[in-house]
């Protein structure tokens, strides 16, 4: 992908998450991108003084951390070709494409919602909106290219802003720590760049919105805790570069795919103990 596309694809994707941010005046990201420099004692320090100024605390309270599993199928393709340097005719031509599994994937995520309606005591609709980030790392086989073995290590990140529309029950759809179980299902969409390096060289991003779905139920037992099973659908181009590492004689197109994307999360909904019974916000 060429700069100015890439350019276009980052700076939508931070559009998409400066408008609607999680709790953009309370809550700090950064700890979804693994450098862990979130601190969860400044978490709750600045959600005591928002509740001590008064201030709406839905973002707060309807928070939630998501630690996902991963499961996709995922394609590796390449085509070599070597062409004599003096006769100019092709010595090698040399083509693989085969599945391939992620020596290692996990995701982590944030989120929170914004009531829209109740739907009658014990349900509600909601406007849930997070941010996302997930993990894969590739290794191939020794390949066979010209006259040598190569292989190959890629690392794929996406940076994710999920939204969907929620229907929920139980605890957490009206704050109420009377209620101990919840469930919810919800369909929206998720702007997604995609960013991919083969050997810690060459990559290549790009950014695409895809049809995004999930479905949770859960607890109360002094914080809310969730198991969900969610599904980033569509069809996903990690890495695809047409010359990666040769000269002027050899062609090397390396291409990465997959199919979609399926996640079990557990989810905690940290400052649930905050919640006042029959509190709708």
């Amino acid at each position: 992908m060429n700069s100015s596309v890439a350019r276009v694809g980052l700076l939508s994707f931070a559009a998409c998450l400066m408008a609607f941010a999680c709790q953009a005046q309370y809550h700090d990201f950064n700890h979804i991108t693994g450098r862990h420099t979130y601190k969860m004692r400044d978490y709750m320090a600045d959600y005591s003084k928002a509740k001590a100024a008064g201030k709406n605390l839905t973002a707060f309270l309807r928070g939630e951390d998501a630690y996902s599993m991963l499961f996709s199928g995922f394609k590796y393709e390449q085509s070599f070709t070597r062409t004599d340097f003096e006769t100019g005719e092709t010595t090698h031509d040399t083509s693989f494409s085969m599945k391939i599994k992620p020596k290692v994937s996990f995701g982590v995520s944030s989120h929170s919602s914004r009531p829209l309606c109740d739907m009658g005591e014990n349900a509600a609709l909601l406007f849930n909106y997070g941010a996302s980030f997930n993990y894969f790392k590739f290794e191939t086989d020794s390949l066979h290219l010209g006259h040598n073995y190569h292989s190959y290590q890629i690392l794929a990140f996406q940076m994710g802003a999920p939204m969907t529309i929620d229907y929920k029950t139980g605890c957490e759809a009206m704050l109420d720590q009377s209620k101990r179980s919840t469930f919810g299902f919800g369909v929206g969409f998720i702007p997604t760049l995609n960013y991919a390096a083969v050997n810690f060289n060459q990559s290549s991003t790009s950014f695409k919105v895809y049809p995004y779905a999930k479905v949770e139920m859960g607890f109360f037992w002094k914080i809310c805790m969730k198991l969900r099973a969610s599904c980033q659908l569509g069809k996903y181009n990690y890495l695809e570069l047409d010359n990666y590492g040769t000269n002027s004689y050899e062609t090397n197109a390396v291409k990465l795919s997959g199919g979609p994307i399926f996640a079990l999360s557990f989810v905690v909904m940290p400052l649930a103990f905050d919640w006042e019974e029959f509190g709708w916000y």
